[in-house]
């Protein structure tokens, strides 16, 4: 069935595209596949939750990559991407995820430190501790 789903006018879509996600900052994600031989356009799905169901974010795309926006910063998005030809689909590529953050501001970051231990031969150990304030 699916090498069926995979013919239209005699040209299959070989292949599954492979998708990755990269969070862009606190609103968006950014996407990217690779090209599928015999594919004309994309279309990229978005699920709240592992495994779907998948509504679409954006059909017709003809580039191999696309930036999700208007996101909810640390909410993470699943997605998938299904090459097309002539409005048939192929299978659709293994899922991946993302959540969007708001980058690290050196100025927000407080590093401490705090003897644990004196050897009494000069040795000390010493933890440092890291923290930030998020702010999406």
């Amino acid at each position: 069935a699916q090498e069926i789903r995979n013919l239209y006018y005699g040209y299959p879509i070989h292949g599954v595209p492979s998708l990755t996600a990269q969070a862009a900052d606190a609103t968006q994600i950014n996407l990217y596949w690779t090209a599928i031989p015999n594919a004309t356009r994309y279309n990229l799905k978005r699920a709240p939750a592992s495994g779907g169901p998948y509504s679409t974010v954006v059909g017709g795309l003809t580039a191999t990559n696309f930036t999700d926006t208007d996101l909810s910063a640390g909410m993470r998005y699943y997605y998938v991407v299904q090459a097309s030809y002539v409005g048939a689909e192929g299978a659709p590529s293994a899922e991946v995820s993302a959540v969007p953050s708001a980058p690290i501001n050196p100025a927000d970051v407080v590093i401490s430190a705090t003897q644990l231990a004196d050897h009494g031969s000069g040795g000390q150990d010493i933890i440092f501790t890291v923290a930030n304030s998020f702010r999406a």
